[in-house]
């Protein structure tokens, strides 16, 4: 049985900011990009390495609160598509493209381990705060969790599975969360629907999360 430790991460309440430019998809297709593949865009699309970190505004729940201003006329603004030969017209799409920036709670604030929120590994845990506040995606400790899953898709543990039986019902939970983060055990030992063991099926994984490790299901 593969398993993965569970770990929990924390906002820095640092972002870190890129510059993107894209052609907006349309319907017929004719942006269609000839170079995209398995994990690309099926569009013209580049983006730059970071520009700049910032501080976000602590008072915001959001993450990216402070973006840079960057002109048009800025030469860091890509040229080109990353995936062909397409290069950008002046009124193609620009995006100043912000992510949070995490850190393992497990590591020293002197030396911490600090990634991108999309870059975390498999086993991450971060606390969906931000979800929190008048929404129904939370546990029954008023708490929202999510999960990294060894595919690359993240598990919002306290949401409404697709195939809830009990759908719109906010008395159950479709996964029952037990415990403290990372050591979480998901199951169904609780105000539940009648869908699944308590198990998470992405479109790369099917398993547990059982006392802060992710079993893949045999």
């Amino acid at each position: 049985m593969n398993r993965v430790r569970c770990f929990v991460i924390v906002h820095c309440h640092t972002s870190s900011y890129r510059l993107r430019r894209y052609v907006r998809y349309n319907a017929a297709g004719d942006q269609k990009c000839p170079g995209f593949g398995p994990g690309k865009f099926s569009f013209h699309n580049a983006e730059t390495a970071e520009i700049c970190s910032t501080a976000d505004e602590p008072t915001k729940k959001y993450f990216c609160s402070r973006p840079p201003q960057i002109e048009l006329t800025d030469p860091r603004w890509p040229t080109k598509c990353d995936q062909c030969d397409y290069l950008f017209a002046d009124d193609d799409e620009r995006q100043i493209f912000g992510e949070p920036i995490f850190r393992r709670a497990d590591s020293p604030e002197d030396n911490p381990v600090s990634m991108l929120l999309s870059a975390a590994p498999a086993g991450a845990l971060w606390r969906a705060a931000w979800l929190e506040e008048g929404s129904w995606r939370v546990g029954f400790d008023g708490q929202s969790w999510v999960c990294r899953l060894p595919d690359g898709s993240d598990w919002q543990i306290d949401s409404e599975a697709s195939n809830c039986t009990r759908k719109g019902d906010r008395t159950h939970r479709c996964w029952v969360r037990h415990g403290i983060a990372p050591d979480f055990n998901i199951d169904k030992d609780g105000p539940t629907c009648d869908v699944g063991c308590g198990s998470i099926k992405s479109p790369g994984y099917h398993g547990f999360l059982r006392n802060g490790w992710l079993e893949e299901s045999p």
